[in-house]
């Protein structure tokens, strides 16, 4: 089954956001509502591809009879074509994560409730994963050919899983592997997000039966994020420059989303925002490090946000001010070129029409300092590096020129930027730009 999805652009209405050092201008270029009845965008890779879960509401030819709701997994792709994905014998599939052709979700089988992990290949003939011996599983994340989730044990745990590339002898299925657990705990673990090279973000109950934020090495290490100081966190989404995204709570109990990098400390993403926060989770991250997520405000209103360096977190709703799209609740995934999937609340439906829609909306960030791609103050070499990362994608923060390409054009504007200098008016110098290469370096041209 495949539809052509309504598509509504909106002028990009630009707005200067945020008190941060870097003042960058961000706009809403385009907004795609997505109409499969009530739906869910749930994630969206670096060619804009979409997947979800909408629920359909099947024509019946007898009238006295209510027809049961059909909880369908979907693809949207690049050009705006909308394909429900397959069914397994039951009523409930949802697709969790894309990656190019791959798509990774779980559904339930008709007469037994237990869910279970599946892949759908070529898009609609549905594979299920094995269990690491339990009745029940889940995949969440996709990158190439490995998937990571998380599955009912024997003896009734719920563990992390990462297929690891071989086949199960028995079913002659892609083999799981136990991710394990923090040292010295005993319990469950849960996978919701990895990298191409097989790193995995999730979370693990500790020795205290707290839930605590981790990724799992390839070297089978299981490392604790930390929390802001209240003994709770959760790990989201993780991206290909080691970014992890969650939630945590701090002393006074408050849920903070936060982003991580390495060995450096948590970053409370809600530090800096246009209103008061009550409660916020990130729940996706790109390789530049933009954050999106949902936010509770004092009113006790859910509001999809973007957290970008120095400009802290951005109330989508903002950028698309009195919107005939409804109000942004939750902002779910983010991908490398700044194209954001979101759930809204669509205003003016009749009563019987679904007001939760998924959207897709494309993001445009431009630094005050142009070329300053990764707002460190001054334009330099680890711009120049991030720029030509980007070379042949279609926007993104490396383009300069607003043409809606990463080409040697906007190498061109970053090079005669080089080693231009944000005025901060504090004391804090901008990074060492380097040198510039030389025009007769760059094989690209």
């Amino acid at each position: 089954m495949s539809q052509r999805a309504s598509i509504f652009v909106a002028a990009a209405i630009i707005a200067m956001v945020g008190s941060g050092q870097a003042g960058a201008e961000v706009s809403i270029e385009s907004v795609e509502v997505i109409n499969l009845g009530a739906s869910a965008a749930l994630a969206i890779d670096d060619d804009g591809n979409v997947v979800g879960v909408g629920v359909e509401v099947p024509q019946v030819s007898n009238t006295r009879m209510l027809p049961t709701p059909v909880r369908r997994a979907f693809r949207y792709d690049r050009f705006g074509t909308l394909s429900a994905l397959g069914l397994l014998s039951g009523a409930r599939v949802e697709a969790t994560d894309i990656d190019v052709d791959r798509v990774v979700g779980w559904g339930f089988a008709s007469n037994v409730n237990q869910a279970r992990a599946i892949t759908f290949e070529s898009g609609f003939n549905i594979e299920l994963l094995p269990t690491l011996g339990g009745a029940t599983n889940r995949a969440t994340a996709v990158k190439a050919d490995t998937v990571a989730g998380y599955s009912e044990t024997a003896d009734g745990y719920i563990r992390a899983f990462r297929t690891n590339g071989l086949l199960d002898a028995q079913s002659g299925r892609p083999a799981v592997q136990d991710l394990g657990f923090l040292d010295d705990a005993v319990g469950h673990s849960w996978a919701t997000s990895l990298t191409s090279s097989g790193v995995v973000a999730g979370s693990s109950l500790d020795v205290d039966g707290q839930t605590r934020a981790v990724v799992y090495e390839k070297n089978g290490a299981v490392r604790d994020l930390g929390d802001f100081g209240g003994g709770f966190s959760e790990a989201t989404a993780i991206s290909e420059t080691r970014h992890v995204v969650g939630w945590a709570r701090d002393g006074d109990g408050v849920l903070r989303a936060f982003r991580k990098r390495g060995d450096s400390p948590m970053v409370d993403l809600s530090e800096i925002a246009s209103e008061n926060v009550l409660a916020s989770q990130a729940l996706g991250v790109n390789d530049d490090g933009v954050v999106v997520g949902w936010f509770r405000n004092d009113r006790q209103q859910e509001c999809a946000f973007v957290w970008i360096e120095g400009e802290g977190m951005i109330d989508l709703n903002d950028l698309l001010p009195r919107s005939s799209f409804g109000k942004f609740i939750r902002a779910t995934d983010v991908n490398s070129n700044n194209e954001i999937t979101a759930v809204t609340i669509l205003s003016g439906n009749g009563p019987h029409e679904p007001r939760q829609r998924g959207v897709r909306l494309k993001l445009r960030i431009v630094p005050d300092l142009l070329g300053d791609l990764n707002h460190d103050g001054v334009v330099g070499y680890h711009d120049f590096a991030l720029l030509l990362g980007q070379i042949g994608n279609a926007g993104g923060s490396g383009d300069l020129n607003g043409d809606g390409w990463v080409t040697t054009a906007d190498m061109f504007i970053l090079l005669g930027a080089w080693g231009t200098r944000a005025d901060r008016g504090d004391s804090d110098e901008p990074a060492d730009p380097g040198d510039a290469p030389a025009l007769d370096e760059l094989e690209i041209l």
